[in-house]
């Protein structure tokens, strides 16, 4: 009986300390996923890569695992978004090492074979680069004897002139076939270990004694039961990519218009090729600051000499130097690539905003990865509406110069970047391009035109004195500019010259007896006028068909005055 009771007693008392049970939390099911590279955003530094993928879930939690990242993702820059209705709960990046066995990998077995066939090349090429120098030796030793035996010879009349001159003729042309064939070898020598050097730093990304996988993770929750399809995306920022701006401009050899080719060169390293994606190229520099820094006041006081010995008291040591930090050809900054990731996984259009710029291309392309080759894709090709004028300065240079001018009458923002020029189907070099906002003017430069002969000459150079009491001492330079336009067509010319500014105020310096007028137009009267330039804005006569070049003559006279015994700094004429 006594026992009872204390049975009952102690399983009242468990039944009255029992506390409820934590809910257990399911762990989420992993989901096996197909993902693509759908687009990438480039910056100039690096890129924002979108993977998409289409997953089939049910009632739960899920993760979709994005498996390969390259080495080059930036750890903290992912970024996800899911359709409704599921939630997105959690985006996070895994690591993970194991080792590798290339025994069985078929792609490192490739490149070993690649790497050797390619090695082989490379050492007959430069064997055949030793005989062609052999040879070109062995031809030089033999001119240097016939030369020799040919001074012998002259003495004695036993030369014949014809036959030394037909040796050293085909000595020379074979000598030039040589080096013609060294050429050749050395360029396929080059090309070989260009390729060489791409198989290697294939072989080597996949040859390490670990392999790293990395993999980005989506963690979502399904409310309802619903079998239908879900599209899901990952961002991510990869370092080792990056974009400059290059143009080709084209002026029709009748000079009727102007071709703008905007191209985007691009450099991919990141190790992961972009297959037929959705390429935006975007201008934005995060890592630059939104705002400027803060102005630091700046203090002063008297000067305190400072008692020796309590500059050593107050002067910490040197810091013992540490490791130094690596070098990186492309550099990231944490938050900034938050904020690239968050904008690149929105879906992109072509916009101009304040500060950026963001091209959108209306096609897909393909950019492999570590191409030793610079790799380009068209951005747009823009038919522009130019004013051509021909400039001259004589007084430097007594050639005709053609000077388009025009506006950016695209929507396109064009960047800073490197331009060859074309005049026809001839190429006239390089320039600069600066940064042209849509509406933008800007000129660019096609060269002399040598239809157009322009002469300068001095006509006289006077010496005089003025004056009864004071004298001054007058110099007088008469000038004239002969063009000839050899165009059969009236053509536009600009023509500009200088003539002293005096400095002192008993230096006078006048122009007189200007023949045509100069220019009238309100920038030049405002400052190039003042600085003593002369522009004559004129239209040259065509060129008949079966006459002489239409020609227009320029005349001015300048006068200085100054003080006789007044030594002035030296004028050329």
């Amino acid at each position: 009986m006594l026992m009872h009771s204390i049975l009952l007693t102690a399983s009242f008392l468990l039944a009255q300390s029992t506390e409820p049970a934590d809910p257990v939390v399911a762990a989420p099911k992993p989901l096996a996923i197909n993902a693509t590279i759908e687009s990438v955003t480039l910056y100039q530094g690096r890129a924002a890569v979108t993977r998409s993928a289409s997953v089939q879930s049910g009632l739960g939690v899920w993760e979709a695992r994005f498996a390969d990242l390259p080495p080059t993702v930036v750890e903290d820059s992912l970024q996800a978004t899911i359709a409704a209705p599921a939630k997105l709960l959690d985006v996070r990046f895994e690591t993970r090492s194991s080792d590798v066995d290339l025994s069985t990998d078929t792609r490192f077995a490739a490149l070993n074979t690649q790497i050797e066939e390619l090695e082989q090349a490379i050492g007959l090429a430069t064997a055949r680069q030793e005989t062609v120098m052999s040879s070109v030796k062995l031809l030089d030793a033999l001119a240097t004897r016939v030369v020799d035996q040919t001074s012998k010879g002259l003495a004695s009349d036993a030369v014949d002139p014809e036959k030394f001159a037909a040796q050293i003729a085909s000595i020379a042309e074979q000598r030039e076939a040589l080096l013609t064939t060294q050429l050749a070898i050395q360029r396929d020598v080059r090309a070989l270990n260009e390729r060489l050097q791409a198989a290697q730093a294939n072989r080597d990304s996949i040859g390490g004694a670990v392999k790293t996988s990395r993999t980005g993770i989506v963690t979502f929750a399904m409310a309802t039961d619903s079998a239908a399809p879900l599209d899901v995306q990952l961002t991510y920022l990869v370092i080792g990519a990056t974009w400059t701006p290059s143009y080709s401009v084209r002026a029709a050899g009748d000079l009727s218009g102007l071709q703008v080719d905007y191209d985007a060169v691009i450099k991919q390293r990141t190790g992961e090729s972009w297959e037929n994606v959705q390429l935006t190229l975007s201008t934005a520099q995060p890592t630059h600051a939104a705002a400027p820094p803060e102005l630091q006041p700046i203090h002063v006081d008297l000067y305190a000499p400072m008692r020796q010995g309590v500059l050593k008291s107050v002067v910490p040591p040197p810091a013992s130097p540490g490791p130094a930090a690596p070098r990186a050809e492309f550099s990231y900054s944490g938050e900034s690539d938050r904020k690239l990731a968050e904008d690149a996984s929105r879906e992109a259009s072509v916009t101009q905003s304040a500060t950026a710029a963001t091209f959108t291309l209306p096609r897909t392309v393909s950019l492999a990865s570590d191409v030793q080759r610079d790799q380009k894709t068209r951005i747009a090709t823009l038919d522009l509406k130019p004013t051509y004028t021909y400039i001259t300065r004589p007084a430097v240079d007594p050639a005709a110069y053609l000077r388009g001018t025009t506006r950016n009458s695209s929507a396109h923002q064009l960047l800073a970047g490197r331009a060859r020029v074309f005049l026809g189907g001839d190429s006239v070099g390089v320039t600069d391009l600066e940064d042209i906002a849509p509406g933008g003017e800007f000129e660019l430069w096609f060269g002399a035109d040598k239809r157009i002969e322009v002469e300068r000459k001095l006509i006289a150079r006077n010496t005089s004195t003025s004056g009864i009491i004071s004298k001054d001492a007058v110099i007088t330079w008469q000038r004239r500019i002969t063009l000839k336009n050899g165009i059969p067509a009236a053509t536009s010319i600009e023509v500009w010259d200088v003539m002293p500014v005096a400095r002192h105020e008993d230096i006078t310096v006048t122009l007189r007896e200007v023949s045509p007028a100069l220019a009238t137009d309100k920038v030049y009267e405002a400052n190039e006028k003042k600085q003593g330039f002369l522009k004559w804005s004129l239209t040259l006569p065509a060129k008949p068909h079966d006459g002489a070049p239409g020609s227009i003559s320029i005349n001015w006279t300048v006068m200085l005055s100054r003080p006789e015994k007044a030594i002035i700094t030296p004028l050329s004429d």
